[in-house]
């Protein structure tokens, strides 16, 4: 699955950033809905030591998808917690691959 340079949610269009690393927390993905961006990390350091890392295609795509889903629940008022939102995009990322869905 690709990843989008840009993506229309709600009626707002999303630019997607790639940076290096995010921050010393390791986060992965970020979204700002008061800046209509996400941002995805190529690498991030391991929690053992602290070497750095290259993010699996599977963990980006995932990644991404839960920070789309952050994005709708902001901007729907969802107000859906951190725990669904990691079932939410990890459920909806296992039926989109075990089946080969194409939404083209």
């Amino acid at each position: 699955m690709r990843i989008p340079d840009r993506i229309k949610i709600g009626c707002n269009e999303f630019t997607v950033e790639w940076r290096d690393e995010l921050d010393a927390a390791g986060n992965i993905g970020l979204s700002s809905v008061s800046l209509n961006k996400i941002y995805m990390a190529r690498r991030t350091k391991d929690s053992v030591g602290g070497v750095v890392v290259e993010m699996p295609e599977p963990v980006l795509v995932d990644t991404f998808l839960h920070e789309v889903l952050h994005s709708l629940s902001c901007l729907y008022g969802l107000k859906l917690k951190e725990r669904q939102i990691e079932g939410l995009a990890g459920g909806l990322m296992q039926v989109i691959r075990d089946n080969a869905l194409d939404f083209r």
